[in-house]
């Protein structure tokens, strides 16, 4: 027995004949349904493996105990279970990113300990900031000196790209935007060609949900 398939139709030859069998809408239906689920667990398990591979891991700050160095400095205890909160009024949109509490005793041994509270801060456009208070005086002025760069990750809102599909002649261009946590987009697809050999396409509308 032998089987042939032509435009959608399966032809089964015999011995004593031929039989033509129509593949019905239903089960072309649930073809593409099942292509189409296929490919969109793979690109799940694709954006899972790229944002486990392309997320940094954060680093955990252990407690550690305060060093006394050869030049009378301090290293100061870190303490993460002190949970710290600042002394004062820290700037408005900022972020406290670290807090510090330092006891100064004076070179003359009659005064009084002086305690100075730090806090370093993240402000709205990415760079850092240093609030110092006291409350055992008033701060005069101080100095805020960055020593290393500061790489500020920059948000990229729109994307491009192409697209190819399985059969030879499909293929796609498209563009998305993402607002807040919506990411919208357009696409414009070849399909194919009609009867009369002109290329047919199709255009797309997107919208999803980053996270």
């Amino acid at each position: 027995m032998h089987r042939a398939v032509h435009s959608g139709r399966r032809v089964r030859a015999g011995g004593f004949g031929a039989e033509t069998m129509t593949a019905s809408p239903g089960q072309t239906f649930m073809d593409r349904a099942k292509c189409v689920g296929f490919g969109v667990i793979i690109g799940l398990l694709v954006a899972a493996c790229a944002w486990a591979w392309l997320t940094p891991k954060p680093v955990i700050e252990a407690a550690a105990p305060a060093a006394r160095q050869a030049d009378g400095s301090l290293v100061l205890e870190r303490a993460p279970s002190a949970k710290l909160k600042p002394a004062h009024v820290i700037p408005k949109g900022s972020k406290p990113e670290r807090t510090v509490s330092v006891n100064v005793q004076p070179a003359r041994a009659d005064c009084p300990i002086c305690t100075v509270d730090l806090t370093l801060v993240r402000m709205p456009d990415g760079t850092r900031r240093v609030v110092a208070s006291s409350t055992s005086g008033s701060v005069l002025g101080g100095l805020d000196s960055p020593s290393a760069p500061l790489f500020i990750d920059k948000e990229h809102h729109w994307a491009v790209g192409a697209s190819h599909g399985t059969d030879a002649e499909s293929w796609g261009l498209w563009v998305d935007r993402d607002i807040s946590r919506i990411r919208i987009g357009g696409e414009v697809n070849k399909t194919g060609t009609d009867n009369n050999g002109s290329d047919r396409y199709e255009a797309r509308i997107k919208i999803g949900f980053k996270f």
